[in-house]
């Protein structure tokens, strides 16, 4: 199993989209702005970006359902869903992973070379950007998120 670290951090960031996910309106149709991406589309990016990570940049088999591959907008229970879904996916990774894979390089799809460990990173990182995006949607509608610390 991978560095301790790395298995918390992922554990303490979502436990925090798990928590704004249970406060979640029923209608995901609110976007702060013309060119932002609606509610709905945001909660399907921060699941699909987990499958994406883990099949394109690492390589692994994960199954990608076809409401992420076909960028569906997700619905509060879809969301919750997924994120239980992908949380088991991130942690069976963390499982298999050794500090020593950690230090592997990898191509990513666009060319640019990598190390396991900075998807590993990623992964969290990618999380806790979006999670604060998803805070914001969600005071910008009047949702109290006083309970959810980031």
């Amino acid at each position: 199993m991978i560095c301790k670290n790395y298995f918390d951090q992922w554990n303490w960031t979502r436990e925090g989209t798990l928590r704004l996910a249970e406060i979640l309106p029923e209608d995901l149709d609110f976007r702060p702005a013309p060119d932002m991406m609606p509610l709905g589309e945001l909660t399907r990016h921060i699941c699909g970006a987990v499958y994406f990570m883990i099949t394109r940049y690492l390589g692994r088999q994960a199954e990608t359902p076809d409401h992420i591959r076909k960028k569906t907008p997700l619905g509060r229970l879809a969301f919750q869903s997924e994120l239980a879904r992908t949380n088991d996916l991130v942690l069976a990774l963390f499982q298999d992973l050794t500090d020593e894979d950690l230090k592997k390089d990898i191509t990513l799809p666009d060319g640019r070379n990598s190390t396991v460990g900075w998807v590993v990173y990623h992964l969290n990182e990618h999380e806790i950007h979006h999670r604060s995006q998803l805070k914001m949607y969600l005071k910008l509608m009047g949702v109290d998120t006083s309970a959810v610390k980031l």
